[in-house]
Protein backbone atom coordinates (compact mmCIF):
# COMPACT_ATOMS: atom_id res chain seq x y z
CA UNK A 1 0.00 0.00 0.00
CA UNK A 2 1.45 3.44 -0.98
CA UNK A 3 3.20 5.81 1.75
CA UNK A 4 2.23 9.24 2.03
CA UNK A 5 5.12 11.09 3.88
CA UNK A 6 3.03 13.11 6.12
CA UNK A 7 5.86 15.89 7.08
CA UNK A 8 6.02 16.41 3.62
CA UNK A 9 1.72 17.16 3.01
CA UNK A 10 2.01 19.27 6.18
CA UNK A 11 5.16 21.03 4.51
CA UNK A 12 3.40 21.89 1.16
CA UNK A 13 -0.32 22.59 2.06
CA UNK A 14 -0.99 25.77 4.26
CA UNK A 15 -4.03 24.93 6.71
CA UNK A 16 -6.23 27.91 5.49
CA UNK A 17 -6.35 26.35 1.94
CA UNK A 18 -7.18 23.03 3.29
CA UNK A 19 -10.00 24.87 5.54
CA UNK A 20 -11.39 26.60 2.41
CA UNK A 21 -11.01 22.59 0.33
CA UNK A 22 -12.88 21.81 3.23
CA UNK A 23 -15.41 24.40 2.58
CA UNK A 24 -15.26 26.19 6.30
CA UNK A 25 -16.83 29.41 6.48
CA UNK A 26 -13.98 31.58 7.33
CA UNK A 27 -13.93 34.53 9.43
CA UNK A 28 -10.37 36.68 9.96
CA UNK A 29 -9.86 37.01 13.16
CA UNK A 30 -6.68 38.97 13.40
CA UNK A 31 -4.26 36.92 12.29
CA UNK A 32 -6.14 34.11 12.51
CA UNK A 33 -9.39 32.97 11.08
CA UNK A 34 -12.72 31.38 13.07
CA UNK A 35 -15.11 29.21 11.34
CA UNK A 36 -18.52 26.87 12.22
CA UNK A 37 -17.33 23.42 12.88
CA UNK A 38 -19.52 21.42 10.37
CA UNK A 39 -18.72 17.85 12.25
CA UNK A 40 -19.37 19.54 15.90
CA UNK A 41 -21.70 22.33 15.80
CA UNK A 42 -22.62 24.30 12.82
CA UNK A 43 -24.29 27.33 15.04
CA UNK A 44 -20.97 28.04 16.47
CA UNK A 45 -19.03 30.73 14.46
CA UNK A 46 -15.97 30.71 16.41
CA UNK A 47 -15.76 26.90 17.04
CA UNK A 48 -12.85 26.23 14.87
CA UNK A 49 -9.78 28.53 15.76
CA UNK A 50 -7.11 28.53 12.39
CA UNK A 51 -3.78 29.81 12.84
CA UNK A 52 -1.78 29.85 9.51
CA UNK A 53 1.70 28.42 9.84
CA UNK A 54 0.61 26.67 12.89
CA UNK A 55 -2.32 24.72 13.16
CA UNK A 56 -6.47 24.31 14.47
CA UNK A 57 -8.08 24.19 17.40
CA UNK A 58 -11.69 23.65 18.16
CA UNK A 59 -13.69 23.93 21.50
CA UNK A 60 -16.96 22.68 20.15
CA UNK A 61 -19.08 19.58 20.25
CA UNK A 62 -18.05 19.10 24.50
CA UNK A 63 -15.22 17.55 23.02
CA UNK A 64 -11.58 19.63 21.72
CA UNK A 65 -9.68 18.61 19.00
CA UNK A 66 -6.29 20.76 18.01
CA UNK A 67 -3.76 20.18 15.37
CA UNK A 68 -2.12 20.00 11.79
CA UNK A 69 -3.85 20.49 8.62
CA UNK A 70 -4.08 16.55 8.17
CA UNK A 71 -5.68 16.92 11.41
CA UNK A 72 -8.26 19.33 11.00
CA UNK A 73 -9.52 17.45 7.46
CA UNK A 74 -9.62 14.22 9.74
CA UNK A 75 -11.88 16.26 12.61
CA UNK A 76 -14.02 17.93 10.03
CA UNK A 77 -15.22 15.03 7.67
CA UNK A 78 -15.19 12.79 10.74
CA UNK A 79 -12.71 10.45 9.29
CA UNK A 80 -11.18 7.23 11.80
CA UNK A 81 -7.58 8.11 10.52
CA UNK A 82 -5.12 10.39 9.75
CA UNK A 83 -4.47 8.61 6.31
CA UNK A 84 -7.96 8.89 5.08
CA UNK A 85 -7.18 12.41 5.46
CA UNK A 86 -4.02 12.86 4.03
CA UNK A 87 -5.71 11.07 0.85
CA UNK A 88 -8.21 13.56 0.73
CA UNK A 89 -5.34 16.64 0.81
CA UNK A 90 -3.60 14.95 -1.67
CA UNK A 91 -6.58 14.12 -3.91
CA UNK A 92 -7.86 17.96 -3.63
CA UNK A 93 -4.33 19.45 -4.00
CA UNK A 94 -2.30 16.79 -5.60
CA UNK A 95 0.79 18.62 -5.72
CA UNK A 96 3.14 16.57 -3.32
CA UNK A 97 5.44 13.69 -4.66
CA UNK A 98 5.20 11.37 -0.93
CA UNK A 99 5.01 7.85 -2.44
CA UNK A 100 7.57 5.19 -1.70
CA UNK A 101 7.46 1.54 -2.98
CA UNK A 102 4.71 -0.34 -1.34
CA UNK A 103 7.21 -2.71 0.45
CA UNK A 104 8.65 -0.10 2.84
CA UNK A 105 7.52 0.16 6.81
CA UNK A 106 5.66 3.07 8.00
CA UNK A 107 6.62 4.28 11.75
CA UNK A 108 3.65 6.07 13.23
CA UNK A 109 4.78 8.69 16.09
CA UNK A 110 3.11 11.82 17.20
CA UNK A 111 0.79 11.66 14.21
CA UNK A 112 3.61 11.84 11.62
CA UNK A 113 4.23 9.14 9.48
CA UNK A 114 8.05 8.59 8.42
CA UNK A 115 10.31 6.53 6.38
CA UNK A 116 13.00 4.27 7.86
CA UNK A 117 16.66 6.37 7.80
CA UNK A 118 17.51 3.16 4.87
CA UNK A 119 14.50 4.29 2.81
CA UNK A 120 14.83 7.60 2.21
CA UNK A 121 16.24 8.88 -0.66
CA UNK A 122 16.82 12.94 -2.26
CA UNK A 123 14.15 13.74 -5.05
CA UNK A 124 15.04 13.22 -8.59
CA UNK A 125 14.72 16.16 -11.20
CA UNK A 126 11.83 14.61 -12.72
CA UNK A 127 9.94 14.50 -9.45
CA UNK A 128 10.93 17.93 -8.29
CA UNK A 129 9.49 18.88 -11.81
CA UNK A 130 5.85 17.12 -11.02
CA UNK A 131 5.82 19.17 -7.51
CA UNK A 132 6.30 22.72 -9.34
CA UNK A 133 2.98 24.53 -10.71
CA UNK A 134 1.58 23.69 -13.69
CA UNK A 135 -0.59 26.62 -15.09
CA UNK A 136 -2.37 24.27 -17.66
CA UNK A 137 -3.60 22.09 -15.29
CA UNK A 138 -4.99 25.00 -13.03
CA UNK A 139 -6.65 26.68 -15.73
CA UNK A 140 -8.45 23.14 -16.54
CA UNK A 141 -9.89 22.64 -13.01
CA UNK A 142 -11.18 25.98 -12.98
CA UNK A 143 -15.53 26.02 -13.01
CA UNK A 144 -18.00 28.99 -13.92
CA UNK A 145 -20.15 29.36 -10.51
CA UNK A 146 -22.49 31.65 -9.13
CA UNK A 147 -19.05 33.12 -7.19
CA UNK A 148 -17.96 33.91 -10.30
CA UNK A 149 -21.32 35.26 -11.87
CA UNK A 150 -21.13 37.67 -8.59
CA UNK A 151 -18.41 39.28 -9.84
CA UNK A 152 -19.87 40.59 -13.16
CA UNK A 153 -18.87 38.21 -15.42
CA UNK A 154 -20.81 35.80 -17.88
CA UNK A 155 -19.43 32.39 -18.80
CA UNK A 156 -18.48 33.38 -21.99
CA UNK A 157 -16.70 35.86 -20.67
CA UNK A 158 -14.85 33.67 -17.23
CA UNK A 159 -14.32 31.17 -20.26
CA UNK A 160 -12.78 33.94 -22.57
CA UNK A 161 -10.00 35.87 -19.99
CA UNK A 162 -9.58 32.11 -17.95
CA UNK A 163 -11.57 33.24 -14.57
CA UNK A 164 -13.27 30.70 -12.72
CA UNK A 165 -13.85 28.68 -9.03
CA UNK A 166 -11.56 26.28 -7.37
CA UNK A 167 -11.65 24.94 -4.11
CA UNK A 168 -13.15 27.98 -1.91
CA UNK A 169 -12.06 30.95 -4.31
CA UNK A 170 -12.14 32.67 -7.75
CA UNK A 171 -8.79 32.89 -10.06
CA UNK A 172 -7.80 35.54 -12.09
CA UNK A 173 -5.03 34.86 -14.80
CA UNK A 174 -1.83 37.34 -14.53
CA UNK A 175 -0.79 37.77 -17.73
CA UNK A 176 3.14 37.28 -19.44
CA UNK A 177 3.61 40.28 -21.80
CA UNK A 178 3.92 37.86 -24.11
CA UNK A 179 -0.15 37.34 -23.53
CA UNK A 180 0.57 33.52 -21.48
CA UNK A 181 -0.61 33.23 -18.25
CA UNK A 182 2.25 34.00 -15.40
CA UNK A 183 0.26 33.08 -12.43
CA UNK A 184 -3.24 33.14 -10.97
CA UNK A 185 -4.12 35.49 -7.85
CA UNK A 186 -7.10 34.02 -6.33
CA UNK A 187 -9.76 35.90 -4.08
CA UNK A 188 -12.33 34.71 -1.52
CA UNK A 189 -15.80 35.63 -2.44
CA UNK A 190 -16.76 36.03 1.48
CA UNK A 191 -13.64 38.30 2.75
CA UNK A 192 -12.78 39.49 -0.34
CA UNK A 193 -9.44 38.44 0.67
CA UNK A 194 -6.21 38.12 -2.36
CA UNK A 195 -3.84 35.09 -2.55
CA UNK A 196 -0.90 35.75 -4.50
CA UNK A 197 0.60 32.85 -6.38
CA UNK A 198 3.55 30.75 -4.20
CA UNK A 199 5.79 31.81 -7.51
CA UNK A 200 5.29 33.55 -10.88
CA UNK A 201 6.42 31.42 -14.05
CA UNK A 202 9.20 32.42 -16.21
CA UNK A 203 8.12 32.88 -20.06
CA UNK A 204 9.32 29.59 -20.91
CA UNK A 205 6.93 27.93 -19.02
CA UNK A 206 3.49 29.58 -19.02
CA UNK A 207 0.32 28.36 -20.98
CA UNK A 208 0.18 29.88 -24.32
CA UNK A 209 -2.46 32.84 -25.54
CA UNK A 210 -5.28 31.07 -27.54
CA UNK A 211 -5.88 32.22 -30.61
CA UNK A 212 -8.82 34.21 -31.09
CA UNK A 213 -10.51 34.53 -33.99
CA UNK A 214 -12.46 37.52 -35.24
Amino acid sequence: MPFINFAELKAAIPIEDAARALRLKLTPDGDEFRSPCPHCDSDNKRAIKITPGKGFYCHSGGQEASGSVIDLVKHVRGYKTLGEAAKFLLEEFGTVDSTVHSDSTVTVGNKRATVPPEQKREPTRSSKRETEFDAEAFRKKLKYTGEVAALGFSEDDAERFDIGFYRGMVYVPVRHPNGSISGFIGRDPETGELKLPPKWLEAGNVVPLPRRTA
